[in-house]
Formats: C-alpha cells, sequence, structure tokens
C-alpha cells in the first residue's frame, strides 16, 4: 500500500524512529536556503544547515487556518508549535529567522512533496488570520 507524502510527513512528526532522528528537507525557496538551508524537523526540534537547533513543543497537530502566505484566504491544516525557548539565531551568511526571537512554527504541506514552514513573533497563539505577526516562510521538499 502506497500512502501519500502527506500521511508519511504527519505518520513521520507523530511518533517512531524517524520521527526522533527527524526528516531532512532541502530548500525550495531563496528565502530558505538564503537563511536556513537543509532542514531537519522532528517531533520535538528543528535543526538548521550549520547545527544550530530550537527545540518545539506541539500545541495542536490538526490547527487549521490561512497560513498559506500564497494562497491568503485558504484554509489549511497544520502542526502548531511553540518555541520551547525562544531564540533569534543567527544562521546562514548571517541571516536570522525573524529579527527578533520567534515563538511559533506552523508546519503543513500544500500539495505532495511539498513542507512549508511559517515562524510567528509575538505572545500571541498564530490562529491563520491577517492579524499574525508572520515573520518568516519558506517551502522545503524531501
Amino acid at each position: 500500500m502506497r500512502l501519500p507524502t502527506a500521511s508519511i510527513f504527519l505518520l513521520a512528526l507523530a511518533g517512531g524512529a524517524q520521527a526522533q532522528q527527524g526528516r531532512q528537507l532541502e530548500p525550495l525557496s531563496r528565502s530558505g536556503e538564503a537563511v536556513t538551508g537543509r532542514i531537519t524537523l522532528s517531533a520535538d526540534s528543528i535543526r538548521f544547515t550549520g547545527g544550530k537547533s530550537l527545540k518545539l513543543a506541539l500545541v495542536d497537530g490538526k490547527a487549521r487556518g490561512s497560513f498559506d502566505a500564497a494562497r491568503p484566504g485558504t484554509a489549511v491544516t497544520a502542526r502548531l508549535y511553540r518555541v520551547v525557548t525562544p531564540a533569534d539565531l543567527v544562521l546562514r551568511n548571517g541571516n536570522t529567522l525573524c529579527g527578533r526571537p520567534g515563538t511559533h512554527l506552523v508546519v503543513y504541506e500544500a500539495s505532495p512533496g511539498s513542507v512549508h514552514l511559517n515562524f510567528y513573533e509575538g505572545a500571541e497563539r498564530p490562529g491563520g488570520q491577517g492579524k499574525d505577526k508572520l515573520c518568516f516562510f519558506s517551502v522545503y521538499g524531501g
């Protein structure tokens, strides 16, 4: 039986050996290439090229909202994480994710093999609305 890529991605983050090791994703956008490079996303952390990482805590495994910056108003189902210890890491080429400590991460698949990551700043939980403080987004594959 062949599972759709989205199902495999969600299973990997839900548990098992792959979730602990993480899923490696290559940047498919210029922002991802310039700022993060390859990332490794696991159930409780995200690691960037160069080895820096952020510890994550799952807030909602099925958050529903308009998180897709390329398609405003289109609701998607995403995994919403809180960054355990917000930090504004200096990553590739001296770039940072937000310019301030990012507090939340939203992860979703807009199409098979296309994983979108959004970082938000501020104390409020992003709800996929226009008032959210989106500070970085990029698309990855792998």
